[in-house]
């Protein structure tokens, strides 16, 4: 979902060994004690523990402030300074909100035009992402994170707006690091019409896709995806709700940058230990032979203090303070074993 907290992420070269695909795995970055104040050594266990895979994702918005725009933001320099230090796998990933959802993208000069038809907006996007690519040259850099919720808020001009600014920015990126992978994230239950858990009511999206794909100027697309959001219980959740997606991307390689099922109901969301093992066991299950690149648990810690929602309530492998593991750490782990490059 568009957090504005940093996540985990990650990348693939597609392999086969022994007959089982490869390819990378993760879970986003949530230290213990996230909500009240990580310490620095909580950080530096998260980062450098890799049994739950071997790339980090930071989801990051993409400035810190509208006077700052057109500029790197602080997080993102404090990513890259991680990776280099600790060894760390990054995958990064800038957003629009301004962390409860809503788009980030009026300028000082067009304060009242919140959307990608603004001009300084446009500008100031691309020179920042450039910028982070030619001076870090990420493996992996997504664009706009479940970019179909913009979409449904927001005309077909100022959808077409972000389709042209993400492909100038594609090209801008590729000029300056050729070997970054370059993607945006739609939500799926959303695009699919799903989502009775969540109060959506949407009709499905599927052009979205092909709005990106027409031009070639995306390497994969990805999907955030929470089956709960519309489904009781793990077996509910149709063989081919993953597999399906390969006749929309035209050959292009599938990543899923979070998932996960709740380890606990609440509010109108469906949650067990058991069946947060369920959904691992399904999910591997029908993955295993599509062309994926990423797949990325939410949370390895639940959130804690004020992130504390019913949308992600006890979402981690593990309590918020650690203290509490879950079968499902040790099933992820074993699919880390298994799957990952």
């Amino acid at each position: 979902m568009s957090l504005s907290k940093i996540k985990l992420l990650g990348l693939i070269v597609l392999t086969t060994l022994a007959g089982c695909q490869k390819f990378d795995l993760g879970v986003a970055i949530g230290p213990r004690h996230q909500g009240v104040g990580p310490s620095e050594q909580d950080w530096i266990e998260h980062y450098t523990d890799t049994t739950h895979g071997a790339r980090k994702s930071f989801h990051l918005n993409w400035r810190d402030s509208i006077d700052t725009a057109g500029e790197i933001p602080a997080n993102a320099h404090q990513a890259m300074q991680a990776a280099a230090q600790f060894g760390v796998k990054p995958v990064i990933g800038f957003g629009w909100t301004n962390g409860a959802g809503n788009p980030d993208l009026a300028s000082t000069s067009n304060p009242d035009n919140n959307s990608f038809t603004n001009q300084d907006t446009r500008q100031d996007f691309r020179a920042m992402v450039t910028a982070f690519a030619s001076q870090y040259h990420p493996a992996y850099l997504f664009l706009g994170n479940e970019t179909n919720s913009y979409f449904v808020t927001h005309t077909q001009a100022e959808w077409q707006a972000w389709i042209s600014l993400f492909e100038e920015c594609y090209d801008a990126i590729k000029a300056v690091s050729p070997t970054t992978l370059v993607y945006t994230v739609f939500q799926l239950e959303k695009m699919k019409g799903l989502g009775k858990h969540a109060g959506w009511n949407f009709p499905a999206h599927w052009q979205l896709i092909q709005d990106h794909l027409k031009n070639g100027k995306i390497d994969a697309v990805a999907f955030t995806s929470y089956p709960y959001f519309e489904y009781q219980n793990v077996a509910q959740i149709p063989s081919d709700y993953f597999t399906m997606l390969s006749s929309k991307l035209l050959g292009k390689p599938l990543i899923l940058s979070e998932t996960a099922w709740p380890a606990e109901a609440r509010g109108p969301y469906p949650g067990s230990p058991e069946e947060q093992v369920s959904y691992i066991n399904a999910l591997f299950t029908r993955i295993q032979n599509m062309n994926i690149t990423y797949v990325a648990w939410l949370f390895e810690y639940d959130l804690g203090g004020s992130d504390v929602n019913d949308t992600f309530h006890k979402i981690g492998f593990k309590s918020n303070d650690g203290t509490v593991i879950r079968p499902s750490d040790a099933a992820w782990k074993a699919k880390v074993q298994q799957w990952q490059k």
